[in-house]
């Protein structure tokens, strides 16, 4: 499954969060229930949310938890506008979040490269 690339993936937040051993719990839910053992109550969480599988399954893994540990999660996405599936990916994270019950802020971002430096650079 490819949950990563140019186009929006075809997958859930759950398929993308694979299995690190037998265990049946993945690294990232590891991590992400350590660091959410830290937050203190109320505490709100902002995932940088760009579609792919990475933020995908934190987002996901996040709000799995965001009940049981009292912690308010939300989201944003910048289309930069630099790929042709720039809107379809914008699109994707609003389907995500609106499953997830994520508020998410979108933003539509110019990039402009006014020194030469490549586009690349200035995202």
């Amino acid at each position: 499954m490819n949950c990563s690339g140019d186009a929006p993936p075809a997958c859930s937040p759950m398929a993308v969060s694979g299995r690190a051993d037998g265990t049946g719990v993945s690294t990232a839910d590891l991590l992400v229930r350590t660091v959410a053992q830290q937050l203190p109550p109320a505490a709100a969480v902002l995932v940088a949310f760009s579609g792919g599988r990475d933020s995908t399954v934190l987002l996901h893994a996040l709000t799995t938890l965001r009940q049981e540990r009292r912690f308010v999660v939300r989201a944003v996405h910048v289309n930069h506008g630099l790929q042709a599936a720039a809107a379809d990916w914008a699109s994707h994270c609003q389907g995500v979040a609106q499953q997830l019950e994520v508020p998410l802020l979108s933003l539509t971002v110019e990039v402009r490269d006014e020194r030469d430096h490549g586009l690349k650079r200035c995202t």
